[in-house]
């Protein structure tokens, strides 16, 4: 949609097993920032899953973002350029979110229309809550919400906040700079934590 004059674009993150969304928002543009802020959120509230999927886009392959991961110990997985095939759930979120959510807010089709990013997210999260956690989802025959809520499920762990507010100054300081760096990361073997795409 456009917002402010802009194109909107939105950033979400899913729990691969149940669809959930564990994180979203809409900004005026696919920069690390806008991506790093989704994340910072998810495990916040969350925690930590132990891969994050993507795809090769900037916002997804920039040092700033491993260098977060590496910190919260998740594994940084990239979909292989030309093979959308991997991407399909994502695509496919993509596709119900246009079917669903963006026609009620599209003017030309009689929807309402939004003034601000602000009201966007407020928007999208009430139809998330609402209206898509609570629907029954084709492929899993549940709704995300109870899935992703189950009894005996595996939840992440918290990250501490020494290492959220490290993430969060570094992010800053290293977009504002125009640098950044990536550690390396030890491999996670046996990981029974969630995979968020």
């Amino acid at each position: 949609p456009i917002i402010e004059g802009k194109r909107a674009v939105l950033f979400a993150l899913l729990d691969d097993h149940s669809r959930y969304v564990v994180g979203h928002r809409w900004g005026h543009g696919e920069d690390t920032l806008g991506m790093q802020a989704v994340l910072h959120d998810a495990v916040k509230t969350h925690g930590c899953p132990a891969r994050l999927y993507c795809d090769n886009g900037a916002a997804y392959s920039s040092h700033q973002l491993a260098w977060s991961a590496a910190v919260l110990d998740i594994q940084l997985v990239h979909s292989k350029p030309g093979k959308p095939q991997g991407r399909g759930k994502i695509e496919r979120w993509n596709r119900t979110v246009r079917d669903q959510f963006l026609v009620e807010i599209d003017p030309a089709g009689a929807g309402r229309e939004v003034a601000s990013l602000a009201e966007l997210n407020r928007l999208f999260t009430a139809w998330c809550h609402q209206q898509y956690h609570r629907s029954v989802h084709s492929e899993t025959g549940a709704t995300p919400a109870q899935r992703y809520h189950a009894q005996g499920r595996t939840q992440p762990p918290r990250p501490d906040a020494a290492a959220t507010s490290s993430i969060a100054r570094r992010s800053a300081a290293s977009i504002r700079a125009g640098r950044a760096s990536s550690p390396c990361r030890k491999s996670a073997v046996n990981d029974t934590r969630p995979v968020i795409t």
